[in-house]
């Protein structure tokens, strides 16, 4: 007869804490680029609007010389009309350079259409936690104990916490969602 040998638990955890790690600190990395990123399309624009600008004053400033005809009055117009319409391009590139780009959520509750109640908003990443009933634990269509059980999960079952509203935590079980109480769920996975 062979054993498998289990691995040692806290070698289990120094693993799990490294890749963690692994992943925020490449998390970090992204974030570092694009906000490096963005500083410097920032600092085109800007350079852009100088000029932009400059530029359109010295013509203004032409046409405006030449204010004792009547063309050189349209000429004025013209350039202010086109001055204008470029100050309001690079300002809204500007500020689309500077706006944050909306980011999916990681889950979408319409793909749960059996929760009777849904969450203004969910956590920006998931939460493992655990089952740790000492029974299964029902799963329900709202934070309540009157709201209808959808299905059931078995103690140790890693889920995903998605939301908390006061003594609920909404889950994600694979394809399934369900409201538990939140004094049953763990952050450490219990024995089965």
């Amino acid at each position: 007869m062979t054993e498998k040998k289990r691995m040692n638990p806290v070698v289990s955890v120094i693993v799990i804490l490294i890749v963690i790690i692994l992943v925020l600190a490449a998390l970090l990395g992204f974030q570092i680029h694009r906000a490096r990123a963005l500083s410097a399309e920032n600092t085109k624009l800007n350079a852009a609007y100088a000029e932009l600008e400059s530029g359109m004053e010295a013509q203004i400033k032409e046409a405006s010389d030449k204010a004792a005809s009547e063309a050189a009055e349209q000429t004025r117009a013209e350039v202010e009309a086109e001055y204008e319409e470029k100050l309001a391009a690079a300002e809204q590139a500007l500020q689309q350079a500077e706006e944050p780009e909306a980011k999916e959520p990681w889950v979408k509750l319409e793909s749960f259409p059996r929760l009777s109640v849904k969450p203004d908003s969910v956590y920006d990443e998931p939460q493992t936690k655990y089952i740790a009933a000492n029974t299964g634990l029902n799963m329900r269509a709202g934070p309540g104990d009157s709201y209808a059980i959808l299905t059931s999960a078995n103690r140790a079952t890693k889920v995903q916490a998605a939301a908390e509203q006061g003594e609920w935590t909404l889950i994600i079980v694979g394809d399934q969602a369900g409201w538990v109480k939140t004094s049953f769920l763990s952050d450490r996975q219990p024995s089965a």
